[in-house]
């Protein structure tokens, strides 16, 4: 899971890697957000092949840590 950096300074979105294109550094990304129900776990944004995004390199912050519950469900880890 990726830290991605958004339109604003504290916008930051996670993103899990679809495919990385390193001639062109970018990756291709499914966008996690929030779950509603349950604190500090994620689930993908939207669903289907459209749901995939393109992020530039420059875009990138860093490796989020955490674990994956589910393979459709990422825990974020708490200090």
């Amino acid at each position: 899971m990726l830290l991605i950096q958004g339109e604003g300074i504290s916008d930051i979105w996670y993103g899990y890697v679809h495919s990385t294109d390193y001639v062109r550094k970018i990756v291709h990304v499914f966008f996690f957000v929030e779950s509603t129900r349950l604190e500090n776990v994620f689930v993908r944004e939207a669903q289907g092949r459209y749901a995939r995004n393109v992020v530039p390199w420059e875009f990138i912050l860093g490796i989020a840590e955490g674990q994956w519950e589910t393979p459709s469900r990422w825990r974020r880890k708490t200090n």
